[in-house]
Order: structure tokens, then sequence, then C-alpha cells
């Protein structure tokens, strides 16, 4: 008695390790082949009534070992032996059970392959499978290629027989497509070449099947000079059978060729695509692929097309192209053969764009804080320029000096730069420069400078001065508010009459600009206001009540003045009853200073 109770502690455990076991997700089948006895609960039975396209499994399910009502049967297939699990590879599921065997039919395989099945019992939440078995469908009869016949430079017709008959096809319940494969190269006619089938992207037209069985497609496309291999083949659920190779050659067809290019700037230039007289074909297109890199023509490339696709020379214009650069240039001509459109193309020439010309500059006029260049730069088509001058006062530090642009692009060949900050009695390094930019602004091309020279800055000249003198009994004396600043008035008001005059005198020691404002304020056509400059007269007798108005005078070098008078009668007063003239300023520079009298 005591040892049955050793056993029963021994077996107990063993006996609990084997329920954990049993509730794991996948468990393998005993690996047995006999059928018939197999106790396992999923037991793989072989194939019958193969055929090129399906299958029949039976299968037995020993479901009362599951201890599960619920369950799932089927069979697992895939050509890849490793594809079998209830996760992957393709499945035929039933419910049919009659005992413990159930039978499925695989359908839409492939003539002439391999399956790797088995089946499969899920229950209890346990998977459970079958041994791997394996068969392979009937083979079907291969397509007899035949000879190509009706080719051109960019087409033929291609003829096979298919050698699967109507009838076959129908008594398995399967669809057989018709193409080829062809290529260039013979020995990747199978796995690199380009597939003709009539499943798809092929219209009827391309297309027909005769009585006889046989069957013609309209290949195009096609490059000419060039030897294609080509075999016929039959297509089912996707899987190939191939015919003999044969082969053909394409016609001839002259490549284009293109011109010396000519017209060529910075940007752009022009060639002619010369081509045979194409009145024979339909043609697309007729131009030029171009890069910087003779390696991206056929990937990263521009293009551009002629205007003209008639006749024998077809003109192209290049534009947007990078300065100083050689391009790589290749001619093409689109021919439209069938459904398709071929490209053919002529030998890849090179040429180089020209670089920006230099700028040149004119010195103008120098003070002693100021420079005004004039810098001549070429005509660029349709780009757009910045002008500008870069300038030092060390010759070994100008590539780092100051560069002063006009504001405004331009697309005129002089502008008139100025700069300003200047040192006085310094001898200052310049040279021009411009850039160009694409007329959409989206590109900046690089700097171009031109050549060194210099201009030495003058001496700044003294303070200007102005005095004041009164001819007669009233003048004109200094007035200022918060209206009228740096302001002189006449001073007759009220005083019938009489006249105020007085005479403004300064010195200009170069070629000036004069400004001043006025405004008068009085009875209108009695009491007037007379502005001169030097002897010309600038404002002559105006009266009434006017607004604040503005001018300006060109002066040159010497003495100047300036006649103020305000002339009244004996009528009456109105308004203010006086002229004024405020701001005056030669080159910017208020002439009413600290130093006025």
């Amino acid at each position: 008695m005591k040892q049955l109770n050793i056993y029963k502690w021994i077996l107990i455990p063993l006996l609990i390790a084997a329920v954990f076991v049993s509730c794991g997700d996948d468990s393998d089948a005993k690996e047995t082949d006999d059928y018939a006895t197999d106790t396992s609960i999923a037991v793989t039975g072989n194939a019958t009534a193969i055929t090129p396209v399906s299958a029949e499994i039976e299968c037995k399910a020993n479901i009362t070992q599951g201890g599960s009502a619920s369950y799932e049967l089927g069979i697992l297939y895939s050509p890849d032996a490793e594809q079998l699990t209830y996760f992957s590879g393709s499945k035929v599921k039933t419910k049919d059970l009659v005992g413990n065997t159930y039978k499925v039919t695989m359908s839409s395989l492939r003539p002439n392959t391999t399956y790797y099945y088995r089946s499969y019992v899920t229950t209890g939440g346990l998977n459970n499978y079958g041994k791997v078995k394996s068969f392979t469908t009937q083979s079907v009869a291969s397509p007899k290629t035949m000879q190509a016949d009706t080719i051109t430079a960019f087409s033929a017709y291609l003829h096979a027989k298919r050698e699967i008959t109507p009838k076959y096809a129908n008594e398995y319940g399967f669809s057989c497509y018709d193409g080829f494969v062809i290529s260039d190269k013979k020995d990747s006619i199978e796995y690199k070449g380009r597939i003709i089938t009539t499943d798809y992207n092929y219209s009827n037209y391309n297309y027909k099947l005769f009585s006889d069985n046989t069957y013609r497609i309209i290949v195009s496309g096609l490059q000419p000079y060039t030897t294609y291999y080509y075999k016929a083949f039959s297509k089912i659920n996707g899987g190939y059978t191939f015919g003999d190779v044969k082969s053909f050659a394409t016609g001839e067809f002259s490549k284009p060729s293109i011109s010396t290019p000519t017209n060529i700037t910075v940007t752009s230039a022009s060639m002619i695509v010369l081509t045979d007289n194409l009145s024979d074909y339909t043609v697309n297109s007729i131009g030029v692929k171009y890069a910087t890199d003779a390696t991206k023509l056929d990937t990263y490339y521009n293009s551009t097309s002629s205007n003209i696709i008639t006749g024998t020379q077809h003109p192209v214009s290049l534009n947007g192209l990078t300065p100083n650069t050689t391009y790589y240039v290749k001619p093409f001509v689109n021919v439209i053969t069938g459904s398709q459109t071929q490209t053919v193309y002529g030998e890849t020439i090179t040429f180089k764009t020209a670089n920006f010309p230099e700028p040149t500059s004119v010195v103008n006029e120098v003070t002693h804080n100021t420079a005004t260049i004039t810098v001549n730069t070429p005509q660029l088509s349709s780009l757009y320029k910045k002008v500008g001058i870069q300038y030092s006062t060390k010759k070994d530090n100008l590539n780092n000096g100051n560069i002063v642009f006009n504001s405004n692009y331009t697309t005129e060949t002089s502008s008139s730069v100025i700069v300003s900050g200047l040192s006085e009695q310094t001898t200052y390094y310049y040279r021009p420069v411009y850039y160009a930019i694409s007329s959409y602004y989206d590109y900046q091309y690089e700097n171009i400078y031109g050549e060194v020279r210099t201009f030495v800055t003058t001496e700044t000249p003294p303070r200007l001065t102005m005095t004041i003198s009164t001819a007669g009994t009233y003048g004109w004396t200094t007035y200022d508010t918060s209206s009228y600043s740096n302001c002189l008035k006449s001073n007759n008001k009220g005083v019938a009459n009489s006249t105020a005059r007085s005479i403004l005198t300064f010195t200009v020691n170069q070629a000036s600009s004069l400004t001043f404002g006025y405004k008068v304020s009085s009875e209108s056509g009695l009491d007037k206001m007379t502005i001169k400059i030097d002897n010309n007269t600038i404002c002559n007798q105006i009266s009434g009540s006017t607004g604040n108005s503005s001018n300006s005078v060109s002066l040159a070098k010497g003495d100047h003045t300036i006649t103020l008078e305000y002339t009244k009668n004996n009528t009456g007063n109105r308004y203010d009853d006086c002229g004024y003239i405020y701001n005056i300023a030669v080159n910017g520079e208020l002439l009413m200073n600290s130093d006025f009298k």
C-alpha cells in the first residue's frame, strides 16, 4: 500500500504536465504513413483527381480526441513548403465531416506546378496539423512560336499556335490567355523581357485568334536596327507555359542629328534637329534632351521640342541655362506606332554657354563724402540685373570691401550708383559689380566684377553762409513758428503803397541744387509776391491765399542771389498780408544756419 502511494505521487505531476502541453497554440501530428490507422487529430490524405488546375484531397479529423464540439477543418497549401501554417499559405475550409473524414477541392491552380499541402483541424482554440504531402498538377501543351512578319522599324506582327483547345479549357474550367515575352537580349528574355498578354493592357485590334487556333499580336514601340528575341506563352491562373524562342530584326529609320549650336549666350542657345523626310510616319514631337551631366540624359534631364515637325529641319531653343557651363544634348524623334509612342535618339553633342561679360565703369562726380559712378553692363535678354559698386580704402582688401547695390532691378545697360558715407581726401579702390536674376526671381547668378580703379574724395567744403540785405524801407525778416521753420517773411504788413525787398547772397563751390518752399497770404490780384534767383523770375507776382509750394533750381558753381519782393497797393489788407519763403537749402544743407545774418 505504501508502494502504491509512492507511484501516485509520481504519476499526478506527470498527468498535470501533459494537460498543460495539450493546451498550447499549435501541435504537430504523429508522423505515420498509415492513413487508415493514424489516430492523430489531423490526418493528411493523398491528392486525387489531379488536373492542370485542380485536385481533390480526402483527410481525417479525429475530433473526439480534441474534446470540443466546435471545430474548423480544411487544407493549407502553397508552392512553398515553408508557408503551411494557419496564418500563411492558401486555405480551403469545410464543415462537411462524414464520420471522421472530409474532402476538399483545390482549384485555380497553375499547371505543371508542385504544391505542398497538409490538413488542419482547429478545435478548442488549438490548431492541429497533419503531415506535409505534395502533388504536381498536370502539364498542358506548350504553344508553338511562329515566325514574325509585317516588320517595320517600330513594330512587328508576332504569331503563335495555341495547343490548348477551347474544348480542353472548358472541360477543366479555366481561362487561357495568350501572349509573348520579347527582349533584345536572348539570355534574359524570360526574366527581364517585355510581357505582352491578352489579359491586360492590350486592345482587341492588337490581338486576333484564328479558327485554326493560331493567334497574332501586334507589338509596337520597338527600336530600329535591333534584333529581338521572343517566345509565345499560355497563361493559366498566373502560370506560364512557354514555346520555343525565335527572333527578327526591325527595319531602318535614320537617327536624328543636331546642327552646330548657334546664338550661344550666357543662358540660351539655338540649334536645328536634322531628320529625313518623315511624311510616311505619324510624328508626335521632335526635339532634344539636355543636361549638364551626360549620365543624366536618361533620368534627370530637361527637354524642349520644335514647333516644326514637318520637313527635315526642326529648330529648337534652349533657355534658362547656367552661364559658363558645358551641356550635353541628345536629339529625339517621337513616332506613334499603334497605341504607343516610340522614341528614336541620335548621337549626343556638347556645347558651352558663354560667361557673363564684365561690367565697366566711369566716375561722374566725387565730393568729400560721396562718389557717383556710372556702371555699364551687358544686355541680358530676359534676365534682370542688380548693379552696384564694391569699394575699400585698401586694394588688397577689396574682395572683402563694402558693396552698395541699387535698390531696384534693371534690364538697362547703364546705371548710376551713388556711394556715400566716404571719408574726405581719401583714395578709394573700387570695381563695378552686378548679378543677374531670372525673370521669375527664382534663381540668382553669381556676382560678376569689373576692373579695379580708384577715385579720391575732396576736402570738406567750408560751411555755406548766406547774408541778407534790405533795399528800401521795408525788408524780409526771420520768422519761426510751428508751421514754418527756417523761414523769412515780408515786414510791410498793413502799409499801403509799399514794397518789402531783400536780397539773399550766397556762394556754392560746385554745381548744386537749390530748394525752397514758399507761400503768399494777401488780397488776390492786389498785393503780390515775386521771387527771383539771380536774374530768373521763379514766382511772378503771385497773390491770394495760396497753399504751401516748393521749387528746385540748378545752380552753377559761384555767387548767387535770391531777390524777395512783396508789393502792396492802397486798397486795404487781407489774410496774413505777407509773403513767406522757408527751408532754403543747397544740396540739402540749410542756408539759414547759425551764421545767417
